[in-house]
């Protein structure tokens, strides 16, 4: 069985199996949520809102 298994693949074309090579990823979207506000702790806001 080895002996027609390797007359098999010696008809086999390589070029037929190479994949094409990925592409480059896309770029990561703007984020929307917090620009121009920076970290507000939470302890100092119930702070805050204390009488």
């Amino acid at each position: 069985m080895a002996k027609v298994l390797i007359v098999l693949a010696g008809h086999v074309r390589p070029a037929d199996f190479v994949t094409s090579p990925r592409g480059p990823k896309k770029p990561r979207p703007p984020r929307d949520s917090g620009t121009g506000t920076g970290h507000v702790a939470t302890a100092r806001l119930l702070k805050a809102e204390k009488p």
